[in-house]
């Protein structure tokens, strides 16, 4: 259920928890066998591992904690080694969107929640077709395999399987199948004008890239930024900085600088190439890196163009970039071969966030970067997880959850915090 899920005023006694854990304990793993054996149709799997992670009674952003609108499902990972599943449990679903995803004061319209799985490469996704819909509210009542609420997967090759169409019979009334929808070309329905960031294009606009480099970095960067709703106002739009890099970085225009296109197209195309041969990638994201370390609501993407790469020694921005990443920066990379070898300058896609490296010289470029914008967008916080269970291990080292809901264990587990 992704979706933007906020526990962080649920103090000093959660009424709602966020928990993981690992499990080995035989009643679990019995548990996952009787799903994975019913869903599959198979005599025995004799699982041995599992890794389960409960939302349980959680609301969306910004928490309310008097709000009586509250969602609880889980999410288990289980293997014996050498098959592997995950099986979705969904109990009680009343709301699909944050505010910050222009979802209403009850949690709905806007861009609405997503089930199913994700690679985070902007490419890979296997998605159920609620998504994105104002039908997945009713996730609990649907399945894949005759169950409401229950979803069982295989996901130990390169393609995720889902069980056959059960005809035998089941343990409960058979609602709806919902079926699978396992295209991205589009991340739920997301268009230019509603795409909400935080955005630094750092230019190379050393002698390397050459005038026909910068005037392509223009004509591109113009056409994606063009159809953005550009305002450094809060609120539905983006916002847009500007950074060029040679022997050293140069501020051009930060984040709200503009609020409109027509000012931010004024100052990018006044950008010219400088008598300097130099290309100190480093420094381009350093800037980058300080212009969006101020706290935002809007998610925070670098696009980066560049002539030349040099990982060697000192140069090395990978540890950058890295740093960059943890802090969910994602970084766009494209590589101009202007006059360096395409095999060499394509390196830059080590430092980009996975599949967002690409190459000048691509036809599809501005689609390209415009579907990395909007993956990014649609994304919620991946540390919002760890920051959650920071917060409540600051509190309590442990959480009492009633399982019985949600598992179906009829009792109450505790669950450490970090036992992962």
């Amino acid at each position: 259920m992704w979706a933007d899920v906020d526990t962080q005023d649920e103090t000093p006694s959660p009424a709602s928890a966020v928990s993981f854990r690992e499990s080995l304990y035989p009643a679990d793993l019995q548990k996952a066998n009787r799903e994975v054996i019913y869903a599959f149709d198979l005599t025995n799997i004799e699982l041995t591992w599992a890794f389960i992670v409960t939302w349980y009674n959680v609301t969306f952003y910004r928490d309310e904690p008097s709000r009586q609108i509250r969602n609880s499902f889980q999410a288990v990972l289980t293997t014996n080694g050498e098959n592997s599943f995950v099986i979705f449990y969904y109990n009680k679903i009343q709301w699909t969107t944050g505010t910050a995803s222009n979802g209403n004061n009850q949690g709905l319209g806007g861009t609405a929640a997503q089930v199913g799985f994700d690679a985070g490469d902007g490419t890979n996704r296997y998605m159920l077709n609620v998504s994105c819909t104002k039908e997945v509210l009713y996730v609990n009542n649907l399945s894949n395999i005759g169950i409401p609420g229950e979803y069982v997967f295989q996901v130990d090759s390169n393609i995720i399987q889902t069980p056959p169409l059960i005809t035998r019979p089941t343990r409960s009334t058979l609602p709806p199948l919902s079926t699978i929808a396992t295209t991205a070309t589009t991340i739920c329905e997301c268009t230019r004008k509603n795409i909400y960031l935080d955005i630094v294009a750092v230019m190379d606009n050393s002698q390397s890239m050459a005038e026909g480099g910068i005037f392509q970095i223009q004509g591109t960067l113009a056409m994606v930024i063009g159809g953005l709703t550009i305002n450094s106002s809060p609120g539905d739009s983006s916002r847009i900085a500007l950074v060029t890099f040679a022997s050293n970085a140069i501020n051009v225009a930060g984040l709200n600088a503009f609020n409109n296109t027509d000012t931010f197209e004024e100052i990018l195309f006044g950008i010219t190439v400088l008598n300097d041969s130099n290309v100190d990638i480093i420094s381009g994201l350093q800037m980058a890196n300080t212009i969006l370390s101020k706290n935002t609501d809007r998610k925070r993407v670098v696009i980066l163009y560049t002539s030349a790469y040099d990982d060697a020694d000192f140069q090395n921005p990978v540890p950058l970039a890295l740093n960059m990443r943890k802090d969910n920066i994602r970084i766009i990379t494209v590589a101009f071969s202007q006059y360096m070898g395409s095999d060499e300058v394509n390196n830059v896609g080590k430092l980009a966030w996975p599949g967002f490296n690409f190459d000048s010289q691509q036809p599809d470029i501005e689609d390209s970067i415009y579907n990395a914008l909007c993956h990014s967008e649609s994304h919620k916080d991946a540390k919002k997880l760890a920051d959650t269970a920071d917060r409540f291990q600051l509190s309590s080292n442990k959480i009492s959850v009633n399982y019985d809901e949600i598992i179906g264990s009829g009792s109450t587990a505790t669950v450490h915090i970090g036992d992962y």
